[in-house]
């Protein structure tokens, strides 16, 4: 019997290393459920975006008919703005991305810090008043 007991320090280094993997995989499932979170969010923000949209255009053919005179004639002004638009967008579609992937970035870091803050309160003990 020896000062340091190998089969007991292994035990212990092998539990130490199982624990830390279940915390890392803990915290990953964490921030993928927050990820899920946040593109669950966006998905309703687009659908009620895209729901007013159809909407807005609907008006805006159906006054431009009765404006011009026509049947199709506000539809067709409608299409064609839309066709200029994605013409635009498919043009400048690197920008976009830039644009999006950046947008993403910043919710995901701000998610991230306003987590990480919380922790930090928590972990804080509370003063006493002075």
């Amino acid at each position: 019997m020896g000062l340091f007991n190998i089969n007991k320090l292994t035990n212990n280094l092998a539990d130490y290393i199982d624990t830390k993997v279940e915390l890392v995989k803990l915290d990953t499932q964490e921030q993928i459920i927050k990820a899920v979170i946040v593109l669950f969010e966006l998905l309703i923000v687009v659908v009620i975006v895209t729901i007013v949209m159809v909407f807005l255009n609907l008006t805006l053919a159906y006054y431009l008919n009765s404006v011009l005179g026509g049947s199709y004639i506000g539809f067709m002004i409608v299409a064609g703005a839309h066709l200029l638009l994605l013409t635009l967008l498919w043009l400048k579609k690197r920008a976009v991305r830039r644009g999006f992937e950046h947008a993403m970035y910043q919710m995901i870091t701000q998610t991230e810090n306003k987590d990480s803050n919380e922790k930090e309160r928590k972990q804080q003990p509370k003063r006493l008043p002075e």
